[in-house]
């Protein structure tokens, strides 16, 4: 069985090969017409799993608590240090679109200093970002391709914007009701950044630098 959301992504390289997560991690090379589990993990049901944009081999997965990657298509896993552990649930995971060892985490809940991580060593080290964010759940984050690192986070209350060359948290929700966001994806060739909400149905907006 899997979580009330599942996670799955498809490949970044190969369109025919389906990644999903259960209580481990099941992988497709033909479409989905038939699975072969790639971990053997006993660390419950998988809530996050992302596939390195530039290098699928690294893969990075997550039941809320804690976070195991594997740098070889799934033949080892490691879990990772990450900063806090045993505190709020961990809710995303982003990877560098060039670089697979750059990778945000997000948290839940209300401390004000535990909300987004950054590390540039795939783990080994964080770097707490949750500096001017509001202290309300940040449930997701995606990393814009072609920017200073810059990232995207959605929230209980909207969306917003951080990376390297301002140093800080932007507000990123004109227009958008004030719902809790629970997924961001970027579609680069039209330039949009689009949000699933809890109850108020899918946004878009044109993004800067895209494409």
């Amino acid at each position: 069985d899997g979580e009330w959301v599942t996670p799955w992504a498809q490949d970044p390289v190969n369109p025919n090969t389906l990644y999903a997560g259960y209580n481990n991690v099941w992988k497709s090379t033909n479409r989905g017409n038939s699975w072969n589990k790639i971990s053997n993990l006993s660390i419950g049901g998988l809530t996050i799993l992302q596939i390195a944009p530039s290098n699928p081999n690294y893969i990075y997965i997550s039941n809320g608590s804690v976070i195991y990657r594997t740098i070889n298509g799934g033949n080892s896993w490691a879990p990772l240090q990450v900063p806090n552990a045993g505190s709020n649930t961990i809710t995303g995971i982003a990877v560098h679109h060039t670089n697979p060892n750059l990778i945000w985490m997000t948290r839940s809940g209300y401390n004000a200093t535990n909300k987004v991580y950054y590390s540039a060593d795939g783990g080994t080290t964080w770097e707490n970002l949750s500096n001017h964010l509001p202290n309300i759940p940040v449930n997701c984050v995606v990393n814009q391709d072609g920017t200073a690192n810059g990232i995207f986070v959605g929230t209980d209350f909207g969306v917003y914007y951080r990376d390297t060359l301002i140093n800080s948290w932007l507000p990123f929700m004109n227009g958008l009701p004030n719902v809790r966001v629970d997924e961001l994806e970027i579609h680069n060739a039209s330039g949009k950044l689009r949000a699933a909400t809890y109850g108020r149905g899918l946004w878009e907006t044109a993004i800067p630098n895209a494409g």
